[in-house]
């Protein structure tokens, strides 16, 4: 007998539980869970066996909740930018305001927490130019 066998198996039983109840510990609490797994599945497996699982199927959620979190922030980003460049050439400067706005709280530069003065004093003598962007 092949132990390394036995190990890859358990390794892909394992695997298949985990993401059987993946969908369930969004929904469910803990002794929801060990019901189903024990008394519908009838997997007959002690809590500890039950509660790895549900921590592996939470670390899965979370790593797919993080990796869309990641992408969707990032197209909400660029969308924002090309609605801004649209806003800038017709000189819609309010527009621009509440979209440079809307991206710094996204981004957490929000003027709350960045100080725009001086030390108190106003910021004075200085000009933005913005250049045409060429396509």
């Amino acid at each position: 007998m092949d132990w390394n066998d036995i190990n890859k198996s358990s390794k892909f039983v394992v695997e298949q539980r985990v993401n059987e109840i993946i969908p369930l510990v969004s929904v469910l609490q803990r002794r929801e869970i060990i019901y189903y797994c024990n008394v519908k599945q009838g997997w007959n497996l002690t809590t500890r066996q039950i509660d790895n699982y549900i921590y592996k199927a939470r670390d899965e959620v979370k790593k797919e909740f993080l990796k869309h979190k990641e992408t969707s922030a990032e197209s909400i980003f660029n969308n924002r930018m090309h609605i801004y460049k649209k806003a800038l050439k017709k000189n819609d400067l309010n527009t621009c305001r509440l979209i440079l706005s809307d991206i710094a709280k996204m981004t957490g530069t929000d003027t709350q927490n960045i100080d725009v003065t001086s030390k108190g004093e106003q910021i004075q003598g200085f000009t933005v130019t913005i250049e045409k962007e060429e396509n």
